[in-house]
């Protein structure tokens, strides 16, 4: 809907709800759909097509990455075990979703995270950094990624190139991220780096009806089976005032 949005000239912009949503879900792959349509038309060969595309660069990048850590024998049995792991195949082949291009920008940034803990080049660095921001600009839990050049300062001596790496990648992933964050403060007043659904989500988790799922416990979707009350003040929006209101319950 965000895709089909901009496709139309009319922003960043869904509803949720009857409430317009302008800075819900991360920027990267909605704009990558809105850019596949403006290509391709209506329909979804070209999203096919992309996902198969990041499958292939998955494989490669899993294969450069074991091999540089382990060597080729290791490399040839990861690169197997990703191109047949169950649920790539099901997001690589016919759903349409951020997860295969949010994986391949969390593994890209992790070989380059390796190949700068080798070489120390600020090149490298600045990838990783940079993949880092695009990964999380796709989905907010690939910040997990810095877990990896936290890994790499615990068995390095602290010393100038290891502060300098970790400056040029924090720099890289702060450029990256800083139009979507800037571009939310301006039009929310709120410094808001990642979705604003959170709420939502976090609803949908925790109340009474909830199964831990978007199904209730009578068969009903979450927001059929929710109090009316609740489903006015939500209905009223905007929308900063419906996710705390998520949030809250």
């Amino acid at each position: 809907e965000i895709a089909r949005s901009l496709y139309r000239g009319d922003g960043y912009l869904f509803f949720h709800h009857g409430v317009p949503f302008r800075s819900a879900y991360m920027p990267v792959f909605p704009m990558l759909c809105a850019f596949l349509h403006m290509l391709g038309g209506p329909s979804l060969w070209l999203f096919y097509g992309f996902h198969l595309a990041c499958s292939a660069v998955m494989i490669a990048s899993v294969h450069a990455l074991a091999r540089a850590v382990w060597g080729d024998r290791v490399a040839f049995v990861a690169a197997w075990l990703v191109a047949i792991e169950p649920g790539l195949i099901v997001y690589q082949s016919y759903k349409v979703d951020a997860v295969p291009l949010a994986s391949v920008l969390l593994v890209l940034a992790l070989l380059a995270v390796l190949r700068h803990a080798r070489s120390g080049g600020w090149r490298e660095a600045g990838l990783a950094g940079a993949f880092a921001g695009l990964a999380a600009l796709t989905r907010p839990d690939m910040i997990f990624f810095w877990l990896a050049p936290a890994a790499w300062v615990m068995q390095e001596r602290f010393s100038a190139k290891v502060l300098r790496g970790l400056l040029v990648m924090s720099l890289a992933f702060t450029v990256v991220l800083c139009p979507w964050i800037i571009r939310n403060y301006i039009v929310q007043g709120r410094f808001m780096p990642a979705t604003t659904l959170a709420g939502v989500n976090l609803w949908i988790g925790n109340n009474p009806n909830s199964t831990g799922t978007p199904w209730a416990r009578n068969g009903l979707t979450q927001w059929q089976a929710a109090p009316n009350d609740f489903k006015a003040v939500i209905a009223t929006g905007p929308e900063l005032a419906s996710d705390d209101h998520y949030r809250h319950e």
